[in-house]
């Protein structure tokens, strides 16, 4: 080669190597003489981008295709463009720093394809909100050992922030507890419980540590104990409090949960709920009742009675029940209700004519509500049967009698009287 054939190879070297290519609005960018690499999508908009002042990933991601059959090394980079060059209606990004690209350098296989990641960093400046911006990202092909020919491809980003300032940035740790209902009310010996609401307020994922401190008079729980949350995820766990049985009416005691994160134990929240002491319910109410509510029986008879004992439709069983009168017996006095809620008692009458109340009660206890009821029974007259037959048997007696020593006096000599 002479001297004039070497001066146009370097010359024509040098042309190919500082070759940019820049493709707009087409979802692909490649090489229009060879196939070699492909950059997708050519251009994108990110839309309500916020001027957080911290790294954020956006949705959008950049697909860098290698389309030889060898690997190849290739690297990313994020430009200004020049003014006279950005899409009508943007202005050219004020900084490429605020792009970051992940990761700005790739090894892809031949006929493969990997994905970079987009992170904006815009600072947190009034400035900044409203704004349209346009910022070149290039990807360009290293050459190869034997290679003249690097090569670059352009996608156009274009970013339009927000409106306003965004809310400050949560930290990567943090957390927030809620209770609900904040307040509740029970008597001595009630068993309440809290919805307790926890939520990832942080960056990052974490896992919370749950406990739970109630005031003298309340025996406090929480389930579960551990609570893993994905970043910004919410769930929730129960509080279980339990009135102490001697609590005083109308008293008020606090209990408080804390959420504790086992990243870093510093980070922790707390919430607190209010149970108020209020006065026991009435025991059930009861009802008893005898077999018989009005009775007749004559003097000196004898009958069963029974008292059945019952509370909202079901018997009440082991209840002690007493027994009175009026006038006549009652045996036994008092006893207890067998599985029926039965009691069942002898009454017998008195010996004379009467009205009589037989009385049944029960005395209540803390399960139950007191309660009596009255049988009323009608008591004849002795029978007079006894009487007539005596009355009738003296004269008979007194007659026959009479006959019998006439008969005895005829059969009889007469009697010799000697002087």
């Amino acid at each position: 080669m002479g001297t004039e054939g070497l001066k146009a190879g370097l010359l024509s070297a040098v042309v190919i190597a500082s070759l940019i290519l820049s493709v707009n609005h087409v979802a692909h960018a490649q090489l229009p003489a060879e196939n070699v690499f492909e950059v997708s999508p050519g251009s994108f908009t990110v839309r309500d981008a916020p001027p957080f002042g911290e790294p954020y990933l956006v949705e959008q991601k950049i697909a860098v295709w290698n389309r030889v059959n060898e690997m190849r090394i290739f690297t990313l980079s994020v430009r200004t463009p020049p003014e006279d060059e950005v899409t009508e209606g943007f202005d050219p990004i004020p900084n490429g720093n605020w792009i970051i690209l992940t990761p700005a350098y790739i090894e892809i296989e031949g006929n493969s394809s990997d994905i970079v990641e987009i992170f904006l960093n815009i600072p947190r400046w009034e400035n900044l909100t409203s704004q349209r911006w346009e910022a070149w990202i290039g990807v360009t092909r290293r050459a190869e050992p034997g290679e003249v020919l690097e090569i670059e491809l352009i996608s156009r980003a274009r970013i339009e922030t927000t409106e306003e300032l965004p809310p400050i940035p949560s930290l990567p740790r943090d957390v927030e507890v809620s209770i609900s209902p904040s307040s509740g009310s029970g008597p001595p010996g009630s068993w309440l419980t809290y919805a307790v609401t926890v939520r990832n307020t942080g960056r990052i994922d974490d896992t919370y540590t749950l406990s739970a401190v109630g005031a003298a008079g309340l025996l406090v729980s929480i389930e579960p104990t551990l609570l893993p949350l994905a970043a910004g995820d919410t769930d929730e766990a129960t509080l279980s409090v339990v009135v102490h049985p001697d609590a005083s009416e109308g008293g008020s005691m606090t209990a408080t949960v804390s959420a504790r994160s086992e990243g870093d134990p510093m980070v922790v929240a707390t919430d607190t709920c209010r149970t108020i002491v209020t006065s026991p319910p009435p025991p059930p109410l009861t009802s008893l009742t005898i077999s018989e509510e009005n009775f007749t029986l004559q003097a000196g008879e004898s009958k069963y009675l029974t008292a059945t004992l019952i509370s909202d439709g079901s018997p009440v069983a082991d209840k002690l029940i007493t027994w009175s009168t009026t006038a006549g017996t009652i045996a036994p006095s008092s006893g207890k209700t067998n599985t029926a809620g039965q009691v069942t008692v002898v009454y017998t009458a008195p010996s004379y004519k009467a009205y009589v109340i037989v009385s049944a009660s029960y005395a209540g206890s803390e399960q139950y509500e007191q309660s009596s009821v009255n049988s009323y029974g009608t008591i004849a007259e002795p029978s007079t049967g006894t009487s007539m037959e005596l009355v009738i048997g003296i004269p008979i007696v007194i007659g026959c009698a009479i006959i019998g020593a006439a008969l005895y006096m005829r059969r009889r000599k007469p009697t010799e009287f000697r002087w």
